[in-house]
């Protein structure tokens, strides 16, 4: 089942925070609610509404990696390499921008996925 995760950047701390997303009233109000409780209140945090990006359903995965890889979100840079190694170079070796549903394909079709960062945090990849 497919997991509807966003994710943005807070106004406020200017760190990414996680949940769902509320479209504001106006057209530059974006909210990540982080926990929704009936009991407690929900928490909305105000973000920026260019940074909102959904979670692609995809997580990183290369050869060196320890652990479980980190989800990927639409705004991310990710590269994509696999086949053939041969005198230092893949087969097949790409950097990507995470926006459309083709590149969700192409990442789920690729041997390795490595997160680089993304187009907010790291303008330099672009």
């Amino acid at each position: 089942m497919k997991e509807y995760k966003f994710r943005g950047k807070c106004v406020e701390r200017d760190k990414w925070v996680y949940g769902y997303y509320v479209k504001g009233i106006q057209e530059d109000e974006a909210y990540i609610l982080k926990n929704h409780n009936r009991l407690l209140g929900d928490d909305f945090i105000d973000v920026y509404p260019e940074t909102i990006g959904q979670f692609t359903g995809v997580k990183e995965r290369y050869p060196q990696m320890v652990g479980e890889g980190q989800e990927i979100y639409f705004g991310d840079v990710v590269r994509l390499f696999g086949g053939e190694y041969c005198q230092g170079y893949y087969e097949y070796d790409q950097t990507i921008v995470v926006k459309s549903a083709y590149d969700i394909v192409a990442m789920e079709e690729s041997e390795n996925v490595q997160l680089l960062g993304n187009i907010w945090d790291n303008p330099e990849l672009l």
